[in-house]
């Protein structure tokens, strides 16, 4: 299984069988790309935006 082009339901299907990998290693991987990506977007929204507080 190529883990690098798989979907996200192909991950944790294979994640949940009784294969050694991908392991916690890469569930911990998929998980911080997220949390990245969600900080990302929390930036995009903020850059360059008036502030409201003044």
């Amino acid at each position: 299984m190529d883990l690098i082009n798989s979907s996200v339901a192909d991950f944790t299907k294979k994640l949940a069988s009784k294969t050694s990998v991908p392991g916690g290693g890469g569930a911990s991987a998929i998980v911080a790309a997220i949390g990245i990506a969600l900080g990302d977007m929390v930036g995009e929204f903020t850059v360059g935006k008036k502030n409201m507080l003044m």
